[in-house]
């Protein structure tokens, strides 16, 4: 699974793209996951010891963060993090949603497709550096023995396919991706 967060800190605000093997069920209360910036990728090990508290482990390095309660923002969630004496505001963004509730069209740069739901490439209709408009078909995925299609939620060019027709494919996983 896939996330895209922004993380201000009063002084500064970073973008950078949350992966986790699988999306944590409510029972879970531990795990991995990899945080990719434009720079590197950082391995995290997180256990939540109390309710909306977690020790977070980077590198060596183990970490208590406390979360308030989530709020709604105009492109995701948003979340108080304290972390010792600091507070930031993070805002999850789910790039499915950003593409369902129409914002797609307004993204100037790159554009990631992912795959809405698990299932098997059935054809992959768009070559890397092919030209597609918005609404144009890019691939077929197989879910439940129905076919769906992935149009182009905007004009652009295929910069990257990722995925072979015969694949399986995870909700979430990356399928190609708009310059």
């Amino acid at each position: 699974m896939r996330l895209l967060f922004t993380f201000h800190d009063g002084a500064s605000t970073r973008e950078a793209n949350l992966e986790m093997d699988s999306r944590p069920s409510a029972k879970e209360q531990s795990g991995q996951m990899t945080i990719q910036d434009s720079t590197k990728a950082i391995e995290v090990n997180w256990a939540e010891v109390a309710p909306q508290t977690y020790s977070i482990l980077v590198d060596g390095r183990s970490y208590d963060v406390r979360l308030e309660k989530a709020r709604n923002g105009a492109g995701g969630t948003l979340h108080t993090a304290h972390v010792g004496g600091r507070a930031c505001q993070l805002e999850l963004r789910d790039p499915r949603r950003v593409r369902k509730s129409g914002g797609a069209d307004a993204h100037d740069g790159p554009l990631d497709i992912f795959a809405p739901m698990p299932g098997r490439i059935v054809r992959v209709l768009a070559a890397a550096g092919s030209l597609v408009n918005s609404g144009d078909s890019l691939l077929v995925i197989e879910a439940m023995k129905m076919q769906n299609e992935i149009r182009a939620p905007r004009a652009g060019r295929v910069e990257t396919v990722r995925v072979k027709e015969g694949e399986g494919v995870e909700s979430g996983a990356l399928l190609l991706r708009l310059a």
